[in-house]
C-alpha cells in the first residue's frame, strides 16, 4: 500500500513539502487487523485471504 502526503491546498504554507510512505498489505498469521482510514472513507473492505486457502475451501463446498 502506498500513501503520498502532500502539503495542504487551502492553507497558507511558506515551506512546500511531500512524503510518500509505503507499507506491506501482509500480516503475520494471528496478529490483529485495524481498518484503514480508506476503507472507512471509500466503504470497501479489504478480506485479508490467502487466495489457495479461499479456493480450496471453495472446492469443498462445491462438491
Amino acid at each position: 500500500m502506498m500513501w503520498i502526503n502532500q502539503r495542504p491546498s487551502q492553507a497558507t504554507h511558506d515551506d512546500a513539502w511531500m512524503s510518500i510512505e509505503i507499507v506491506s498489505p501482509w500480516r503475520q498469521s494471528g496478529l490483529a487487523r485495524f481498518i484503514a482510514a480508506a476503507e472507512v472513507g471509500a466503504g470497501e473492505y479489504f478480506n485479508p485471504v490467502v487466495p489457495e486457502e479461499l479456493a480450496e475451501k471453495l472446492r469443498q463446498l462445491s462438491r
